[in-house]
């Protein structure tokens, strides 16, 4: 996995429709020195990454569900592909639904084991 882009300062934008799994991350993510910004929706978080004021402070790395009502995280994954300052942030998928093939992210199977996640955001950030 790729540094993420300069400036990030250890902050995760977690994107899973599930409110209780981004209130839990979020927690586990603070407790150890991350800046955690959370979205319901993929919709929502490319609003937040387009608007946000400090557009300085990208995230170091992306946690996104593939399984989402309104835009899935394939849909999500392949909008960042195109759009030149998104591709840069590292992604980490975490999905029920088993591993995905043709992705280019590191792939967290859910329920997520967070040594895992640890590691994969370690190297991101």
């Amino acid at each position: 996995m790729t540094e993420g882009p300069p400036g990030c300062d250890k902050r995760v934008l977690v994107i899973d429709d599930d409110v209780e799994f981004c209130t839990s991350i979020r927690e586990l993510l603070v407790d150890r020195g991350y800046v955690v910004e959370t979205c319901t929706s993929a919709t929502s978080a490319l609003t937040w990454l387009e608007t946000r004021e400090d557009k300085s402070s990208a995230p170091c790395a992306i946690v996104v569900d593939l399984k989402m009502p309104d835009m899935d995280g394939y849909s999500f994954l392949a909008t960042c592909e195109v759009e030149p300052r998104l591709r840069e942030i590292p992604i980490i998928v975490v999905s029920a639904y088993g591993d995905p093939t043709g992705i280019e992210a590191d792939f967290i199977s859910k329920p997520v084991n967070v040594t895992r996640l640890l590691r994969s955001l370690e190297s991101a950030c």
